[in-house]
């Protein structure tokens, strides 16, 4: 006999006898098999509590992990839109982790911790935020259908659900954030009656055209890109959202009008507030952080009261590490003060490649912003991070990824 029909032959065989031989083995059963008990102790095992410890350094939160996820959690549907990844359910990040259990204890351990009572039913807690004073923790629950805003009464331990909106938390930060005085959150909300997501299309309307005439424009490699006309649909309604004040009775105020802003926040006076709104045209190629952006300046009421930013798509930056965008960027609030906003603009055109002693200024401006900003420091390097302390003493640090070299200063921000 050919050695191929030897082997065809005995294949055959072999698969004919597979069925009874697992079936003599393996009795049927319906659904999944559970390992043995050994096994599953160890999986199952719980793991090491998180600590959330409280602004004034007595008390912490101490947040029991969930182990791992189920099938159910494994099968929740998923988007992929602009380098993001949510749960079109729930306006969620992607198969998130979270926390199942809580309770309050003072860091002396001279008390019994006081356990989290009220507690939604399977809770999927994310994001464990303490309010400013002390009282309250504010936390987002993530549920099949929505995720929702919850607090915490730190000294008995009564959870509470704010309001009756549902979070927009598709963004890497927190969609929430405790005001100053610790009497309400700030809030990116899913709006209001918006209605069902975009369908897709019977049929293409015509190609894909992307176009990059007289320039150049290097890319890296990333994943997750919006791909059509629909994908860009689908971005905005499910990265679309509302910006409001809830006190802790769950009263509303709403700011400005639904937008696909991708990141908030309060002055530390409480008075103005920082936005980055993202805008059209997207992109294809790069992801949401590329895209055009305005950074701006509300006041309490939801004013504009000045534009900081307004980027154009930024699809054409050098690949180097250490490239960056022309114009402001990282801005954010002075810590320490009450209303001074801080920034970095590169020097070199953001291209690390180009010979010059000056890579980074850092900028400040102080409220009501109708000045010009004044320098705080030139810089060789990127600029890295800020550690604010008062007028007398702050930390600026540098760093170029090229060569690995870091530098430290102290500087006199009054």
């Amino acid at each position: 006999m050919p050695v191929t029909r030897f082997l065809a032959a005995a294949t055959f065989a072999l698969i004919a006898l597979v069925p009874r031989a697992h079936s003599e083995a393996w009795p049927e059963v319906e659904g999944y098999r559970e390992p043995p008990e050994a096994v599953t102790a160890i999986v199952d095992a719980p793991l090491t509590p998180a600590i959330s410890l409280g602004p004034a350094r007595d008390k912490m939160a101490v947040l029991e992990p969930r182990t791992l996820p189920s099938i159910a959690e494994l099968a929740e549907p998923e988007k992929r839109l602009a380098g993001r990844r949510i749960n079109p359910a729930n306006r969620g990040p992607s198969r998130p982790g979270y926390y199942i259990a809580m309770e309050i204890q003072a860091v002396d351990g001279g008390a019994d911790p006081t356990p989290v009572t009220g507690l939604p039913e399977d809770p999927r807690i994310r994001n464990v935020s303490w309010a400013p004073d002390g009282a309250h923790l504010a936390f987002a629950n993530v549920e099949p259908e929505q995720v929702t805003l919850w607090v915490v009464e730190a000294a008995t331990g009564e959870a509470r659900r704010v309001g009756g909106f549902a979070l927009n938390d598709v963004w890497p930060s927190a969609a929430f954030e405790w005001s100053p005085d610790s009497a309400s959150l700030m809030v990116l909300a899913a709006p209001r009656d918006q209605g069902d997501p975009p369908a897709p299309p019977t049929a293409p309307a015509g190609p894909i055209v992307q176009q990059s005439v007289g320039r150049e424009t290097p890319a890296r490699t990333y994943q997750d890109l919006l791909e059509d006309r629909h994908d860009e649909a689908l971005f905005d309604y499910y990265f679309t959202g509302q910006l409001l004040r809830a006190d802790l009775d769950g009263n509303t105020e709403y700011l400005g009008e639904p937008d696909v802003y991708s990141w908030f926040n309060l002055a530390p006076g409480g008075e103005y507030l920082l936005v980055e709104r993202i805008k059209r045209p997207y992109s294809y190629t790069v992801p949401y952080s590329r895209l055009p952006v305005s950074v701006e300046v509300w006041d309490r009421d939801g004013a504009l009261t000045r534009q900081i930013v307004d980027r154009p798509l930024a699809d054409d930056l050098p690949i180097a590490f250490d490239a960056v965008v022309t114009g402001p960027r990282r801005v954010h609030w002075r810590a320490d003060a009450g209303a001074d906003l801080v920034w970095a603009e590169a020097q070199d055109g953001g291209d690390p490649a180009v010979e010059t002693d000056v890579r980074d200024h850092v900028y400040l401006l102080s409220a009501p912003f109708d000045n010009a900003p004044e320098r705080l420091i030139a810089l060789e390097r990127r600029l890295s991070y800020l550690r604010w302390g008062d007028d007398e003493v702050a930390m600026v640090v540098e760093r170029l990824f090229d060569d690995r070299s870091e530098k430290a200063w102290l500087v006199a921000p009054g």
